[in-house]
């Protein structure tokens, strides 16, 4: 957690995260404003399924906040997607301290956490992409 804090700062301080929001904005620039809210969600969940889901709200933050400034946005609904995007860490035993407390304890296989959190994933992602731009407006 402590080096992604290091992180993030650096690429706010560098611009690192206006590059990578520029980046994100272009491949969802036929999208508009919710391709681009979905692109930093599924970037986010994609972190938070290798390291904890703190480091990676701290390593995304960034660049959600650059995509929503670079759009013209309101920044509630991309903080939002990072703060939920961060937080289920279903698909591996290495998003999630608990997760990884019980792996071998439990006598889990890496397969399990896919096989069950695959299904709970998708379930959160699809409400969370409809229900966040709801009840939080661009």
């Amino acid at each position: 957690i402590g080096s992604a804090i290091g992180i993030s700062k650096v690429m706010l301080s560098t611009g690192a995260s206006d590059l990578i929001a520029d980046f994100i904005i272009r491949i969802s620039s036929g999208y508009g404003v919710y391709g681009s809210f979905i692109g930093i969600f599924l970037l986010t969940r994609l972190v938070s399924e290798v390291i904890t889901n703190s480091a990676a709200a701290w390593i995304v933050f960034p660049l959600a906040y650059s995509n929503s400034v670079s759009l013209g946005v309101s920044a509630m609904p991309f903080i939002m997607a990072v703060a939920y995007g961060s937080c289920g860490s279903f698909l591996t035993p290495y998003g999630y301290q608990t997760n990884i407390m019980i792996f071998s304890a439990g006598g889990y296989k890496f397969s399990d956490y896919f096989k069950l959190g695959f299904p709970l994933l998708l379930l959160i992602s699809i409400q969370t992409i409809i229900l966040v731009p709801l009840f939080f407006k661009f």
